[in-house]
């Protein structure tokens, strides 16, 4: 016994060691290289005890296990000296180990061990003394008591016996405890922390879109500073003004700060400026205003021109002539930049361009009138011109918007459609006209009217009945012809639609979407109850739910199925009757088989001894035996597999095959045992080659079948001819016997039935294969004809395998002609 429980807690102490070495690998190195070593000294002491039975190594790993629990239960308090005294109680113990193999006496070892076990007990006693009681530490006292029973009572196997129970808890509260603080732990450790992050990305993602919200109110703040301080600058350079004084010498004075707010690049000049330099540094044409200047200063008049510096700025400059002190004459210039104005004018300009182009590409006609005239046509009306006396009057008379009915002077008609605008230019009123021609427009109006008759004539042709309703007024607004039909209704106001709808199932979506439809029953106007079966969708049609509801009388499709279900119900009774032919004719075959061993085995023993004493009448009977075993055999094979094709439960394996091989292989076979019954088969073909796609052992049994019909009512010394031909797609099998053919026979015979269940089974395998079956019966006669379908291809084909039992072929004759 002590050997099995310390084999559970090697395994035990195995998966403990396990978790604390995949805790190690982490690098968590405090304490676990301490308890490996421990767990892993155990596991051998355990091992070597198995092998060996020692109790001295047995109590030994005891020990270690009660170091080791101390540690544990240890584990929280942080204290040099305990790890010491732990320390040194492990070497103790393996010193104690070792120690016999150097001294003798076990005195030595036991006295150690006994310390070991009482500086245990002392630990833990301070332990527990501060700790609240738990029935563990019982457990942990037990284990202390056995361990020094163990090591005082030696070879005491109910001692050992008790150690290795408490071994074994121990053990298993060692794992659970490793597994709580090492497994679980870190596992709660984890689930809290990316519970805390799943919570930080949360108010992280909630501070983001705070961001992004002050992000999106500070950009549109920004942008709007951005266009106002645009503005501003527009505003400021649009002001832009200065000036200044040149006197008789040709030197600017007098300037101002505007001056070098405009030219920057005389701020730091140390010296008095120069018209000349003036002119040649800042503008592009320099000679134009030197020119206006002395032009004013000669002329004493006032001169206003317009220049570009080389910056590309234009100015106006205001030159006006003015007497100084010394009687000498100077200059006052002005200057004032219209860059700004001059691009304001010019996109004006570009607009008024742009304007006028899309007007004059409207693809209808635009008008701009006064009173009495129209002063503005953008020509866009092909065949109407509204300056004539009729038309202008008619449109420049209009009191309001409306469409107009025009005939041209050529007879063609037209609809225009009017609007026009009231303004003020200057101060003068005028109307804006904007004239569309919509004659499109009507006519496809016209149209749509011809389509919508053509429509309902459509739906009222339609057999289904279906109907137009207001879904929120509950109004019955159309329904056609075969809906007042099926209801036997003429007046939309005389039907009763609630109670079509009340369980009508409703889709709603596009007219594409697919109609759920529910049966159910209607009354019509004369009482009478039919079957229908409705369904509708919901439409958005201007705005307004419409519903479409369908109705279908299916009151003869329900008579239908009926019908449908009665042919169900009697092909489930016919597949049943199928099942009980087929277990019926296995159930057949078991007793059968029985009275078939039992009849070989008489026939076996008893040969020599019926021989000698010449028992002709048992020897009849077992060949009477023999003969009605075949032909039950038989009739249980044809029945069964007559069962299997009228249920379809036959399998067929088809391949490609030369019916002329496995003809002439089926008619070499008979020969060979029908000599006796002296009749002679005559195999004929026109090819060598008829390919066929067949299962071989169907083919083969429908021949053995029908050859075995012909020779059984064929009388001796006669001829049965078997031919193969060829008529167009089909492969041509004729069996007859056209010269000695016994028709009393076939008239009288009293198992006439069972050959005509053989004859329906061959037909059957042969209409499988979209082949035909024949057989004619005269008083002279008898002709049996098989039709199969030919492969035209040239087709790689399998021979015939003979896996059969010899005398295969006579056995299936035998079956037949036995009746």
């Amino acid at each position: 016994m002590c050997r099995y429980l310390d084999i559970i807690n090697v395994s035990i102490f195995l998966t403990s060691l396990y978790i604390l070495s995949s805790n190690l690998v982490k690098g968590q190195y405090k304490n676990i290289i301490f308890q490996s070593v421990m767990l892993l000294s155990t596991v051998l002491l355990k091992l070597y005890n198995i092998l060996n039975e020692i109790s001295f190594y047995r109590s030994v790993s005891n020990l270690i296990v009660l170091t080791f629990l101390v540690n544990l239960e240890l584990y929280k308090i942080h204290n040099k000296s305990k790890d010491i005294v732990l320390a040194l109680n492990y070497s103790l113990i393996l010193i104690s180990l070792f120690l016999p193999y150097y001294i003798n006496d076990n005195l030595y070892s036991m006295v150690i061990n006994i310390y070991v076990l009482i500086t245990n007990l002392y630990l833990f006693s301070i332990y527990i003394f501060n700790e609240k009681f738990h029935i563990k530490y019982m457990l942990h006292f037990m284990y202390i008591i056995g361990i020094f029973l163990e090591l005082i009572l030696k070879e005491n196997m109910l001692i050992e016996n008790i150690n290795s129970i408490l071994v074994l808890a121990c053990s298993i509260y060692i794992l659970m405890y490793i597994f709580k603080v090492y497994v679980k732990l870190y596992y709660d450790k984890s689930v809290d922390i990316i519970s805390k992050l799943n919570r930080s990305n949360i108010n992280i993602k909630i501070h983001d879109e705070k961001l992004n919200m002050k992000k999106s109110t500070n950009k549109n703040t920004s942008e709007m500073i951005v266009k106002k301080e645009n503005i501003l600058n527009l505003m400021l350079k649009g002001s832009q003004k200065t000036m200044f004084l040149i006197d008789n010498e040709g030197y600017i004075t007098n300037e101002d700060s505007s001056f070098y707010d405009i030219w920057n690049e005389y701020i730091n000049y140390e010296y008095n400026i120069s018209l000349e330099l003036f002119c040649k540094n800042s503008f592009a044409h320099d000679d134009k205003l030197i020119y206006n200047i002395e032009k004013s200063r000669s002329s004493y008049r006032e001169i206003e021109t317009e220049i570009k510096d080389k910056n590309g700025r234009t100015f106006t400059c205001r030159s006006i002539p003015v007497k100084l002190n010394n009687n000498s004459t100077g200059v006052i210039c002005i200057m004032t930049d219209v860059t700004s104005r001059k691009q304001i004018d010019m996109k004006i300009k570009d607009n008024d361009t742009k304007y006028k182009k899309i007007v004059d590409n409207m693809p209808y006609s635009v008008l701009i009138a006064n009173k009495d005239e129209i002063i503005y046509n953008n020509n866009k009306s092909e065949y109407i011109d509204f300056n004539q006396e009729n038309i202008k009057n008619i449109i420049l008379g209009q009191c309001s918007s409306e469409e107009l009915y025009y005939t041209y002077s050529d007879g063609i008609d037209t609809y225009l459609n009017i609007d026009k605008v009231n303004y003020i230019e200057g101060e003068e009123y005028r109307t804006l006209f904007v004239i569309r021609d919509i004659t499109s427009y009507k006519n496809l109006l016209k149209k749509l009217e011809r389509s919508k008759k053509k429509y309902e004539s459509l739906v009222n042709i339609i057999p289904e009945g279906i109907y137009v309703l207001d879904f929120d007024s509950k109004m019955l607004k159309y329904a056609n012809k075969a809906f007042f039909n099926m209801i036997g209704s003429k007046e939309i106001t005389n039907v009763d639609i609630d109670s079509i709808n009340k369980n009508m199932i409703m889709t709603s979506g596009s007219i594409n979407g697919n109609v759920k439809y529910k049966r159910d029953t209607l009354n019509d106007q004369h009482g009478n109850e039919i079957n229908i079966e409705c369904g509708g969708m919901l439409l958005d049609i201007n705005k307004k739910i419409k519903m479409i509801g369908i109705v279908r009388d299916i009151t003869e499709q329900i008579k239908a199925e009926l019908i449908e279900r009665e042919i169900e119900e009697k092909e489930k009774l016919n597949k049943s009757k199928n099942e009980f032919f087929i277990n019926m004719s296995h159930e057949l075959k078991t007793p059968l088989n029985l009275i078939h061993s039992s009849n070989q085995l008489i026939e076996v023993v008893y040969k020599n001894e019926l021989k000698e004493n010449n028992n002709i009448e048992v020897l009849n009977t077992i060949e009477i035996v023999k003969k009605h075993v075949n032909i039950l055999m038989g009739l249980i094979d044809n029945m069964i597999e007559l069962a299997k094709l009228q249920s379809n439960f036959h399998e067929f394996k088809k391949d490609y095959y030369n019916i002329v091989d496995i003809s002439e292989d089926i008619v070499d076979e008979f020969s060979e045992f029908i000599d006796k019954e002296d009749v002679n088969i005559v195999f004929d073909t026109d090819e060598e080659e008829k390919i066929v796609n067949i299962d071989i052992d169907d083919i083969e049994k429908v021949i053995l079948i029908l050859l075995s019909i012909v020779i059984k009512y064929s009388m001796k010394k006669s001829n049965v001819v078997f031919e193969l031909g060829t008529k167009k797609d089909f492969i041509t099998i004729m069996i007859k016997n056209s010269d000695k053919y016994d028709y009393d026979k076939y008239i009288k015979n009293s198992e006439n039935k069972i050959v005509e269940m053989s004859i329906t089974l061959a037909r059957l395998i042969i209409e499988f294969y979209g082949g035909n079956l024949n057989i004619k019966v005269g008083p002279r006669n008898m002709e049996i004809v098989i039709d199969i379908k030919r492969v035209h291809e040239d087709k790689a084909y399998k021979t015939r395998d003979n896996y059969k039992q010899d005398g295969f072929a006579y056995l299936e004759y035998k079956k037949m002609c036995s009746f």
